[in-house]
């Protein structure tokens, strides 16, 4: 870790102290969360506006843009049909029915997969 020196009103430092003393936390531990929170929330902001910005530009294109939680996987995987890997509405299903072998995603597609995954349930910081 790095050391970093910021400077803070006494008002936020005293109710910063008085939140992290029954917790048991040091401001450094406080000031590394509040971070991390900042950088997700801006992340995911970054991610909508920039899909909303080509929802705007393209409106009737399917292939303008994904929502935050889907991935576009075009034909990939000897597909028929244009395809999404959509992420926030994941359902279990048994390994009987699946009837045959279409095809697998390549380790990039499905690092994606596993980053928007991530965003859907929430554990950016886990």
């Amino acid at each position: 870790m790095k050391n970093v020196q910021i400077t803070i009103d006494q008002t936020t430092l005293a109710a910063v102290d008085r939140a992290a003393a029954p917790l048991g936390l040091k401001r450094s531990e406080i000031v590394r969360q509040a971070l991390r929170e900042w950088l997700r929330r801006r992340s995911v902001e970054r991610f909508e506006q920039e899909w909303i910005a080509a929802l705007q530009n393209d409106p009737d294109n399917a292939k303008r843009a994904e929502y935050p939680t889907e991935v576009a996987i075009g034909h990939r995987a000897n597909l028929a049909k244009e395809s999404f890997v959509t992420l926030d509405n994941i359902q279990t299903v048994s390994k009987a029915r699946f009837v045959k072998y279409v095809g697998a995603l390549d380790v990039a597609t499905m690092t994606t997969v596993g980053r928007k995954l991530i965003l859907a349930l929430g554990l950016e910081d886990a």
